[in-house]
């Protein structure tokens, strides 16, 4: 009878250690989100964003990383020369991402041909960021690297025309004001820790977490500081996302393979001070339009995710203080906006 329990337990652990290993081995995904201020029934500042995204399996070391992915592995020279990324969560999972993503700004009055002088420029982003973020179930660390154009290249005025001509809506008339084409280059780190979680039951469970951010680089440079909670069905594992904006967040995913119909809600606040942003400063080395900034604001995010076998769909709505300063009536000076993302895992 020993003999047999030793088997099955025995049994046991190789169909645990196998189970977890093809979790591992399965937990690519892909990511595509679509933000636009029309959910918040505004059209100002930023009007719209689209992101294609890609996240590695969860590796147990960046060595092994590197074995699969030598760009994958530079989170292990990150670590090696940097204390971010191992030191926080020494037997956490790494991850790798890639993403692809458009950002368009636009003035509150789309007819106007003449410049604004009061309300922020037209002005659209394309970049390409690589995450590398370390995590467990207590703590995240992970740096972004953002590459990219401001400017005509952003092809942000063809995107914005194409989808109001699409839509039936007005054509923006101000294009021609836009910020001039200028060369991106960003660096972001982020850190979080979860100070509380509910005892585990068979219902609901729910977790708190704060986090800080800084940003250096030519499209945003700042810093932000903030609280962070998720509360739903159980399995609620890693970190909620934040806004997927350069500068306020990294690109990551944590959550792990989340049981078939597990949903959650989840809630922000965040505080932030900002140096420079070009979506409202201009350009770095050309004369450009430009409007007067709040320095500090605050901003707020609400979220609904549902999780069904390896789909997965992120509604969220942000909201902010007012970011500009302007003289003008009609100017709406926060940026509010709604975020909608799909995700597939394999």
């Amino acid at each position: 009878m020993r003999t047999q329990s030793k088997k099955i337990l025995s049994s046991a652990i190789v169909a645990s250690a196998l189970l977890s290993a093809k979790t591992v081995a399965e937990d690519r995904l892909f990511r595509f989100e679509f933000a636009n201020d029309a959910m918040t029934f505004s059209d100002n500042m930023y009007t719209n964003g689209i992101s294609l995204q890609w996240h590695s399996q969860a590796f147990e070391n960046w060595q092994q990383a590197q074995e699969q992915n030598w760009f994958a592995g530079l989170g292990g020279a990150i670590a090696q020369y940097g204390w971010a990324l191992e030191s926080w969560a020494p037997s956490a999972h790494h991850r790798h991402a890639v993403s692809l993503s458009q950002y368009i700004q636009t003035p509150e009055d789309l007819d106007a041909r003449d410049l604004i002088i009061d309300d922020v420029p037209y002005a659209g982003a394309l970049i390409i960021s690589n995450s590398w973020y370390s995590y467990d179930q207590s703590d995240f660390s992970g740096w972004q690297l953002d590459v990219g154009l401001v400017g005509p290249n952003s092809f942000a005025e063809h995107v914005q025309k194409g989808v109001h001509n699409l839509i039936g809506s007005d054509t923006p008339r101000g294009w021609e004001h836009q910020l001039k084409s200028e060369p991106i280059v960003n660096m972001t780190y982020q850190r979080k820790h979860k100070f509380w979680r509910s005892p585990a039951s068979h219902e609901f469970e729910s977790d708190v977490a704060w986090n800080v951010t800084a940003a250096l680089g030519n499209f945003y440079t700042g810093a932000g500081a903030g609280l962070e909670w998720r509360w739903g069905r159980p399995n609620q594992t890693g970190f909620q996302d934040g806004q997927n904006l350069v500068g306020r967040s990294v690109f990551k995913e944590t959550e792990g393979n989340i049981a078939k119909g597990s949903w959650h809600i989840s809630g922000q606040l965040q505080l932030n001070y900002v140096a420079q942003d070009i979506f409202l400063d201009g350009n770095t080395w050309k004369d450009s339009h430009s409007v007067d900034k709040e320095p500090v604001y605050a901003s707020m995010g609400l979220g609904a995710h549902y999780h069904w076998q390896n789909w997965a769909v992120h509604m969220r709505y942000w909201m902010t203080s007012n970011i500009v300063r302007s003289d003008l009536a009609h100017t709406d000076n926060n940026m509010n906006y709604g975020s909608l993302l799909f995700e597939y895992r394999y």
